[in-house]
């Protein structure tokens, strides 16, 4: 029989282990806490094991005593393992493992008790399994701290590491002396292991509940954190928006200056070709006028008809008049400085009024130009905008195509329309944009024109995304022409009337 000290420990001791998990149960109920309920889960079955232990001094059978408490503390690292995996990882260990270990270990213990092999073997080969799976804790207890900062896991570290350090202590001495320790031979070793066990159990349980407390704090800070965060941005919300829509205006104002800019850098380049798409016209108004001057001035004629040649003078007059007309209103669209303000316009009458301005030039560089027009629909088109682009593709694939080695050189200007989309393809024979500029050659000072700004390209794609549409380089072998694509929203009627 037991000796009534002894039994009063053990009872107390009992107490006190069957306490931990009650009171980690009552301070867990109700918070989504699985990892902490897997530590205290094993908690339980070291709390099971110990119970099983002292039964053994009642009689009875005692090997399955000594069989289930082998088996729940072990049980109890594996969970108390586990529960510090979860900490490092959201994958679950599959529990039919966990069953297998325990399961493998009752069948290799229960075998060697049957043999009447427990000392010798079955006592060695559990410490030996225990104290493997406390050094894998021990590992995971570093890990966990090293992501928590939890100071309270150093002591948890400690009491595994006094447990594993008594059993190694058990195991060397039966190496020594072939004896194997109980925990209740008391000897010196066998006192010392029984207590590195009962004071393991008091710091690894009371170690995890101050972990599980600063983790709360931690997380409650963290908390309190991103609410003052979100009210600080609530507060600043407003802020930021109006933030964001000055510099929106900022932006466009930006482009708008840099496309006045770009213009008046056209307007210099183009002036020889301005002055003769001018100077063309009102050359004829004047001959067609001094000749009509001399017809009237001459004596008059012996029919009473009318006079079939002068009255063709002042026609062909007329028409070059208007011919200079057109142009000097093109350029005030084109060149003025007005505010921006949308309108519906046809693409093709954009199109061929920029042709008709940069025709003269064409000719001078030798560059044959061709229309192909059929987008007679309507554009939403800022004044002066979409001419700005049109101009300034047309000057980019004249200076191309002017620069060919094989003459003459050639632009094709084309306009269709497709899925309600109206399209507009600039393409010349010259050659090309290099490979290491096709995908930057819409950026900000970045173009192939060593006289250029770097302006052209980004501000022409930047007013036509405004409009809704997309400027983009058309697929085509380095060497063999450019080809840019212009896609615009067609208006239907009823937009248009709007």
């Amino acid at each position: 029989m037991m000796h009534p000290a002894i039994g009063l420990l053990m009872a107390t001791s009992l107490a006190f282990f069957w306490l931990i998990p009650l009171s980690a149960w009552l301070m867990l109920r109700g918070r989504p806490d699985d990892k902490a309920r897997l530590w205290f889960a094993g908690a339980l079955g070291y709390a099971i094991a110990a119970l099983l232990f002292a039964l053994q001094g009642l009689g009875g059978p005692v090997w399955w005593f000594t069989l289930g408490s082998s088996a729940f503390s072990t049980l109890t690292v594996l969970l108390m393992s586990e529960s510090l995996r979860r900490e490092l990882s959201p994958v679950q260990t599959r529990w039919p493992a966990m069953a297998a270990i325990v399961a493998a270990e009752v069948m290799v213990l229960a075998l060697l008790e049957r043999q009447g092999l427990w000392a010798e073997w079955g006592r060695p080969i559990h410490l030996l399994l225990v104290t493997a799976l406390e050094g894998v804790v021990i590992a995971r207890i570093v890990q966990v701290q090293r992501r928590h900062r939890g100071r309270s896991l150093w002591v948890v570290a400690a009491a595994f590491m006094a447990v594993m350090l008594s059993n190694a202590a058990r195991l060397a001495a039966q190496a020594v002396t072939g004896h194997s320790t109980g925990l209740l031979d008391f000897t010196a070793l066998s006192n010392v292991a029984f207590v590195a066990n009962f004071v393991a159990v008091i710091f690894y349980s009371f170690g995890y509940f101050g972990f599980v407390l600063e983790k709360s704090q931690a997380l409650a800070r963290a908390a309190q954190a991103e609410t003052d965060q979100a009210r600080r941005g609530e507060s600043t919300a407003m802020n930021r928006e109006q933030a964001v829509r000055d510099l929106l205006r900022e932006r466009d104002a930006l482009i708008s200056r840099l496309a006045l800019m770009q213009r008046a850098a056209q307007a210099g380049a183009l002036s020889a070709s301005i002055a003769h798409e001018i100077n063309q016209p009102l050359a004829v108004v004047r001959l067609d006028l001094e000749e009509a001057i001399s017809r009237l001035d001459a004596p008059s004629r012996a029919d009473d008809g009318p006079d079939r040649r002068l009255l063709g003078l002042l026609q062909r007059a007329a028409t070059a008049n208007a011919r200079a007309a057109r142009t000097v209103s093109t350029l005030r669209e084109v060149f003025s400085a007005r505010a921006t303000e949308m309108e519906t316009r046809t693409l093709d009458a954009i199109v061929a009024a920029m042709a008709e301005l940069m025709r003269a030039r064409a000719e001078a560089r030798g560059v044959e130009l061709h229309l192909t027009l059929d987008a007679a629909v309507r554009v939403r088109a800022g004044a002066g905008e979409l001419e700005h682009v049109v101009l300034n593709l047309l000057t980019n694939a004249l200076e191309a195509a002017g620069s060919t080695e094989l003459p003459p050189g050639r632009v094709s200007l084309t306009t269709r329309c497709e899925q309600g989309r109206a399209l507009l393809t600039v393409a010349d024979n010259g050659p090309g944009v290099p490979a290491e500029l096709r995908e930057v050659i819409f950026e900000l000072l970045r173009g192939t024109n060593p006289q250029g700004m770097g302006l052209g390209l980004w501000l022409s794609r930047s007013i036509v995304e405004r409009h809704g549409g997309r400027l983009q380089l058309l697929e085509g072998a380095a060497g063999q022409g450019a080809c840019f694509e212009v896609e615009l929203p067609r208006v239907t009627t009823a937009a248009a009337d709007m």
